[in-house]
């Protein structure tokens, strides 16, 4: 049984190259059909991790954070904005309700618990076998025999081209996210899972979307399998 975890920077095609190859060796293909697992070892709902896997946490964001559990703690609106209409706050999640402790709003899942319900996700579908992974930090966390890694990298100005075609927003939009988003990604990785996703040691081989076909994935993946 082969898993095969397929990664690189937002932007760099990653999702196209996982679907494709797993069409063509007729593997399972697993994405956002990862999320309720997530969720559910993070504590928290769907709406809630997938906001926090696009969104980005700023100053502003905690700041309008906080006051916003300031706000409701004391139940006292006076004169402050309320939640989702502070300058850089949006919050998607935040007006969903859920009994219980679990967790509705991006910033509730703390960072590391974000990672291990990560982790336990790569585990649990990697122990299933013939699948392609578009996870996250699935070539850091996830290790073995049957485990391939392919790293996907592109040109920045694609990646523009992609995030910007995506999420329907004009190139310098797109590039201005794409760095906030990278730096942001970069540190945690760093800090939670000791590596980066451009480092081509952690993959079994890497792949250029500007030069390199998808078949030539395809192919290597076969030679390795």
């Amino acid at each position: 049984m082969t898993t095969i975890t397929i990664g690189g920077l937002f932007g760099s095609g990653a999702h196209e190259i996982g679907l494709f190859v797993s069409v063509r060796l007729k593997l399972e293909y697993v994405n956002t059909s990862a999320i309720p697992h997530i969720a559910a070892h993070a504590n928290a709902t769907e709406e809630a991790v997938l906001a926090k896997e696009t969104h980005l946490c700023t100053w502003k964001e905690r700041l309008g954070h906080i006051l916003v559990k300031t706000i409701e703690a004391s139940g006292n609106h006076s004169g402050l904005p309320e939640a989702g209409y502070f300058p850089g706050f949006v919050d998607p999640a935040h007006h969903l309700s859920s009994p219980g402790d679990i967790r509705t709003r991006p910033h509730d899942i703390p960072d590391n618990e974000y990672f291990q319900a990560v982790e336990k996700t790569n585990r649990t579908f990697a122990a299933l076998g013939n699948v392609a992974l578009t996870l996250r930090g699935g070539a850091a966390t996830l290790r073995g025999n049957s485990i391939i890694h392919v790293g996907v990298m592109t040109s920045w100005d694609k990646r523009v081209e992609r995030v910007s075609r995506r999420l329907k927003i004009g190139r310098a939009g797109a590039a201005d996210y794409l760095t906030a988003r990278q730096k942001h990604r970069k540190k945690l990785y760093k800090h939670f899972l000791g590596t980066d996703q451009r480092d081509p040691e952690i993959y079994d081989f890497v792949i250029d979307t500007d030069r390199d076909s998808r078949e030539i994935v395809v192919q290597k993946i076969l030679e390795l399998a």
